[in-house]
Formats: C-alpha cells, sequence, structure tokens
C-alpha cells in the first residue's frame, strides 16, 4: 500500500511539472503594428519553449540564436537576411524567405529548419556539437547545403537549383537519411568525400545536372 501510494505521489508530481511546463509557454507575435517590432527583440525576450510569429514582411535583420528552444514561424514568407543558431540551440525555423546570408547552425541539436525559401545563400551546419538536425522542404536557388562534421543530419525533400554544389558532404560527417530531394540544373548535385554517405541516398531526383554526384576525397 506504501509503494501504490508512493507511485501515486511521484506521479502527481510529474503531472504537475508536465502541466507547469506546457502552460509557462508563451507565443510571441512580431510584426510593424504588433508589441514586437523586430524578430530578434523576440528572440531576446522568449524562454524555452515559446513560440515566435511573424507577420509578413521584410526583416532587415541576421537573427542570432543561442541557448534556447524556440519554435519561430513565418506568414507568407517573411524575409530576412540571415539566422546563426549556436550554443545549444533547438527548435525550428519555419517559413521564411532568406536572402543573403543563410542559415549558419554550428552547435545544436534536433534543429529543424522547414519550409524556407534561400536565394543566393544556403544552409551550413558544422561541427561535432550539431546532432540529430534535420533539413525539410525548404527551396535553394544559387547556394548549398554544406555540412561538416556535424552528426546523424536528415535531408529530406529539399529542392535546390542552379547551384554551383547542390549539397556538400564532408569531414566524417553522418547523417540518417538523404531521400526525397531534387536537384536542378546544379554544376554538381552532391559532392561527397566518402562512399560511405551513398547507401542512405535514395529517392533523389537529379535533373538537368552537369555532375550528379562527385566524389573528392578529403586528405587530413
Amino acid at each position: 500500500m506504501k509503494n501504490k501510494k508512493m507511485l501515486y505521489s511521484i506521479a502527481a508530481v510529474l503531472f504537475l511539472i508536465l502541466v507547469s511546463s506546457t502552460a509557462s509557454a508563451a507565443t510571441l507575435h512580431v510584426g510593424s503594428k504588433l508589441h514586437y517590432k523586430t524578430i530578434q527583440s523576440a528572440i531576446d525576450e522568449a524562454h524555452d519553449g515559446d513560440t515566435i510569429k511573424v507577420s509578413s514582411g521584410i526583416y532587415k535583420e541576421n537573427l542570432q540564436i543561442t541557448n534556447k528552444n524556440l519554435t519561430i514561424t513565418g506568414t507568407n514568407y517573411p524575409t530576412i537576411y540571415g539566422a546563426r543558431m549556436w550554443g545549444g540551440v533547438s527548435g525550428m525555423l519555419y517559413g521564411f524567405s532568406i536572402t543573403k546570408n543563410g542559415a549558419i547552425l554550428s552547435d545544436g541539436v534536433n534543429v529543424t529548419i522547414r519550409n524556407c525559401a534561400f536565394s543566393n545563400c544556403g544552409i551550413d551546419i558544422i561541427g561535432q556539437n550539431c546532432i540529430g538536425n534535420t533539413l525539410l522542404n525548404n527551396k535553394i536557388i544559387n547556394g548549398e547545403i554544406s555540412l561538416y562534421e556535424s552528426r546523424d543530419t536528415s535531408i529530406i525533400g529539399n529542392h535546390i537549383y542552379k547551384c554551383d554544389i547542390g549539397l556538400n558532404i564532408k569531414g566524417w560527417t553522418t547523417c540518417k537519411s538523404i531521400t526525397k530531394n531534387k536537384f536542378s540544373n546544379c554544376k554538381v548535385a552532391v559532392e561527397l568525400d566518402s562512399k560511405d554517405m551513398l547507401p542512405i541516398m535514395t529517392g533523389n531526383i537529379y535533373t538537368k545536372n552537369k555532375v550528379n554526384i562527385k566524389l573528392v576525397p578529403s586528405v587530413y
């Protein structure tokens, strides 16, 4: 009986912690006529688990996201210049048009970059502290996805076109999956430094590229 009461008490405490955590999450709204006029001001004030919703428009910002778990979503593809994520960041960047500096992830776990449109820039995932991140359904023109020494990245359903190198993977990088991506009109669709990545590259489409897959072994 005592054991049952103890188990019930523990369960009740865990439930209260969960409810409290869920209840404390906030949604911050960004727009020219809203409380937060810039995305960065909302990021700076947000706490772990918060959602930031950004109205359509042009935000001349290079976002700095560090040491927080945030979901940042755009309405009708608001434009930003770039986003840098590091310092133990996690969460999601969803639905933005990114036009200059791209997205740089140098220290993040379980970050998802989804449904973003990159023009003349791309996505860099760099370093062994980048683990389990996902690139999903993004469009990249005249840029590239570059991975270096990151681990367990999933690259799914992206459309990469008119790029010098569409997907560039180097330096002991590991990926969970590279699938359902479309590479079009690239000089090199995919460049690898090891054949180890080939077995997980399934269901990708290559159209009008000069070279579909290029193997360039690195010297370390």
